[in-house]
């Protein structure tokens, strides 16, 4: 059981790191909520990412009409994974994490003073939460599963994830943060990936493959309660990384469906799917600006892995990591 478990954590470790479409990790349990304080984190840290951040006055400009907030992501410099952060125009590079291991799936609370995320740092892998300049990290679960993947209620008391604690693949389970009790959301042979909240906290979407689905993913919701289940796409074909729009009107999701892993968007019900970016490299794991007019996402487009930003309605791609290291998980804060 050790054996299969530690070559399981390398797997995942591999898959996440790679320069593929689907950087993430595998899967773990998570039982209550043990309080874990990493008394070594070395909080913020200036990165030069090799852009010229030009005038001061200029760069707050520039980040003012993209939009607000900050941007967390996850690049693999310096050896391995780790969680930063920078300003919404790719300047004011920040490394909040600091460890032997990787960081995986950064987000943001819905006050953005702390971002979940998950580590393999005590041996499994599971959720974890810091404050924003990185500094007081807490283990959420303790457990020899994989619990990875964390997705914030916009309540904050409540955090979604995935894991393979039940035996199976992947499931996704729900914290109280208050209690730590952890219930199961979703169960069923399927295998179900990357939650994301509607702004109401009422529905979670996520990553949805059929028993026997092959390379058939499509993007799937259900209720709060785990009831309500209901396909948004059906393209018999490969749609991921959904992300719910600030509003609510909205999904933005990253799909194969036209042979080319490109950012489409479609209605909170499946109806009227729209396509971002038309691109034949890859773009992927979109995610909304706090006022929705924009999508920030991973693409290879330059070649290297970069994190650049589109308005929602589709248009002019700016890129915002300047090619240093493979730039992914891209999490925009409220």
């Amino acid at each position: 059981m050790t054996d299969w478990r530690s070559q399981l954590r390398a797997l995942m470790a591999c898959v996440a790191l790679a320069t593929t479409l689907l950087s993430c990790a595998g899967d773990t349990d998570g039982g209550g909520v043990d309080v874990l304080i990493d008394g070594d984190t070395p909080g913020v840290h200036e990165v030069d990412d090799g852009v010229d951040g030009g005038d001061a006055d200029a760069g707050d400009a520039q980040a003012a009409a993209i939009g607000p907030g900050r941007l967390a992501f996850r690049p693999h410099r310096d050896g391995n994974a780790e969680i930063y952060v920078m300003d919404v125009d790719g300047a004011n590079i920040q490394r909040l994490t600091d460890t032997p291991t990787a960081e995986l799936g950064p987000a943001w609370s819905p006050d953005a003073r702390r971002i979940a995320f998950a580590s393999d740092r005590a041996g499994s892998w599971d959720i974890y939460v810091m404050d924003a300049d990185g500094g007081n990290v807490q283990a959420l679960t303790d457990e020899p599963h994989v619990d990875v993947e964390p997705a914030w209620a916009p309540d904050g008391q409540r955090i979604a994830f995935r894991s393979d604690r039940d035996g199976r693949w992947s499931q996704i389970y729900v914290l109280d943060l208050e209690n730590g009790r952890i219930e199961q959301l979703t169960n069923d042979p399927a295998a179900e990936n990357e939650p994301t909240w509607s702004p109401d906290g009422s529905s979670i979407a996520f990553r949805y493959r059929p028993v026997g689905g092959g390379a058939n993913w499509d993007v799937c919701a259900t209720d709060d309660a785990g009831d309500d289940f209901r396909f948004l796409t059906v393209a018999l074909d490969m749609d991921v990384n959904p992300a719910w729009s600030p509003d609510g009107s909205r999904i933005t999701y990253s799909s194969h469906r036209d042979e080319n892993w490109d950012i489409y968007t479609i209605d909170a019900d499946g109806e009227n799917t729209r396509r971002v970016t038309t691109h034949v490299r890859v773009d992927s794991e979109p995610t909304w600006s706090p006022d929705g007019r924009r999508i920030a996402f991973r693409s290879d487009r330059s070649g290297t892995w970069d994190i650049y930003v589109v308005d929602a309605v589709g248009g002019d791609v700016q890129r915002l990591t300047g090619g240093v290291g493979d730039n992914a998980e891209p999490a925009w804060s409220r």
